[in-house]
């Protein structure tokens, strides 16, 4: 950020604009790195440094589309295909937890259910708990993990590594590139609950959204979905 001149009050959009101008990333991508820039300024503040005043302006995103998610067919070829990982992909596709909650589930959380604990060191997305009913293939996964531990997942491996897996699993059976982010299992999830016509009620509580609206993008998945809105409409 650059110091602004003496002559200027300090009060600047200055950090914002340095990302604006970073145009090879995603709107979503510089609003992460500006949340992050503005939860330093404001500890920083309350650590008493002295922090010249910042307006960190995000920003917009015109984009609308669809989420991403695999088929069940592109799921097989996953399954099938990754002869190391297929036991991470088929627990994420079935429980939508986010690769973050997966590395922090305790073995001691996984019981009749999946309880997926917010803790002040872990915390959740929306800073609450969720429990997930163990489905036949989360149990057929669950059981290739090793639970001798306190962790499910193996602490060992880099974060980067299941993302890093998944895209040459996706590379090897020919899947789109839009789809190679571990998060797609979880859009995975959310997609294949509503279409099968859950409430988008439960699917918000078992993603663990904390506004209804966050899951309404699904919405237009709903087999019901605009059925019947130009029946005896002609113009």
């Amino acid at each position: 950020i650059r110091r602004p001149p003496r002559s200027t009050p300090l009060y600047s959009s200055a950090a914002s604009d340095v990302y604006k101008r970073q145009r090879k990333n995603k709107p979503a991508t510089i609003n992460r790195k500006i949340t992050v820039l503005k939860a330093m300024l404001n500890k920083a503040k309350r650590d008493k440094y002295k922090v010249p005043h910042l307006s960190v302006s995000k920003v917009p995103s015109f984009e609308s589309k669809p989420h991403p998610f695999f088929s069940l067919e592109e799921l097989e070829l996953l399954y099938d295909n990754a002869p190391s990982h297929w036991h991470w992909f088929m627990l994420l596709a079935n429980t939508g937890l986010r690769l973050g909650e997966l590395r922090n589930l305790r073995v001691v959380d996984v019981k009749d259910k999946i309880y997926v604990i917010s803790t002040n060191q872990r915390r959740t997305k929306s800073k609450k708990w969720r429990m997930i009913p163990i489905n036949e293939n989360s149990q057929k996964a669950l059981n290739q993990f090793d639970l001798s531990g306190e962790y499910v997942f193996p602490q060992s491996f880099n974060k980067q590594y299941p993302t890093t897996a998944l895209t040459r699993a996706c590379q090897r059976v020919g899947i789109d590139k839009s789809k190679w982010g571990v998060h797609t299992f979880r859009h995975t999830f959310a997609s294949h609950l509503v279409m099968s016509g859950k409430p988008l009620k439960t699917v918000q509580e078992l993603l663990g959204h904390a506004s209804i609206k966050t899951t309404e993008i699904y919405s237009h998945l709903a087999p019901d979905y605009l059925e019947g809105s130009l029946d005896n409409f002609n113009l």
